[in-house]
């Protein structure tokens, strides 16, 4: 392997100025975006491997999924073996299952899985990005589980979990623009209350609890992000 050039986005955020981090911030949107083009027929590892998270307490590997119903299953099974009680569990379950976006929201898609400050790298001179490392636990997953990766994340540090929401929203925006001239703002809208409703849903199915304050950065109740995505 050889070394990416580049120094980790981290160590020279806090120097940087506001229309500085907004050129960094809309470059990692358009880079996203073009990482997400890529068409797949499955969920899992690159090469139709078995899928790899980084739950709570250790690394987890789970079946490769061949179609959005074997990934439905998937995770259904995982947030059965969680800690949530049983009717928790069957309303998290609904919403695996009936939660819709717009079209393609679900698409299997290349995600990193963890694009934190720590993992993307700039040219110190340019401020150009010059691509991201640590990939051990990417994956071809649903389109809304980067941006439920980063709610979930709590080694982001809480300033940049904040802006890597704000790129995920700019991606998604970007998506839905492309799939309808004139609705973008209307397919945006309900399919950022589809992703949230999923979060809800990885919350549990990765061990996490009610606890976990950060995966609430929106600030709107489970039971209304929920009802309004169905």
């Amino acid at each position: 392997m050889s070394r990416q050039p580049g120094t980790p986005l981290v160590e020279i955020w806090p120097t940087l100025s506001p229309s500085q981090r907004k050129s960094i911030k809309e470059e990692l949107c358009r880079m996203l975006v073009r990482m997400r083009m890529p068409k797949f027929t499955y969920y899992g590892r690159p090469g139709r491997h078995p899928y790899t998270l980084l739950g709570v307490y250790s690394k987890e590997t789970h079946a490769f999924c061949a179609s959005r119903t074997e990934w439905d299953e998937s995770r259904i099974q995982a947030l059965r073996a969680s800690e949530a009680g049983a009717e928790r569990i069957a309303a998290l379950e609904k919403v695996q299952r009936d939660t819709t976006g717009t079209p393609g929201w679900d698409r299997p898609v290349l995600t990193h899985g963890d694009v934190s400050d720590r993992n993307i790298l700039i040219d110190s001179d340019t401020l150009a990005v010059t691509g991201f490392i640590d990939w051990e636990i990417a994956n071809i997953m649903p389109a809304y589980f980067e941006y439920a990766c980063a709610r979930l994340s709590e080694g982001h540090d809480l300033e940049w979990r904040v802006e890597l929401l704000d790129v995920m929203r700019s991606v998604l925006r970007r998506e839905c623009e492309a799939i309808s001239t004139g609705k973008g703002e209307q397919l945006y809208q309900k399919t950022l209350l589809a992703w949230d409703a999923m979060v809800d849903v990885e919350r549990f199915a990765q061990h996490y609890n009610d606890d976990c304050c950060w995966t609430f950065e929106t600030g709107l109740p489970v039971s209304q992000k929920t009802e309004s995505a169905l």
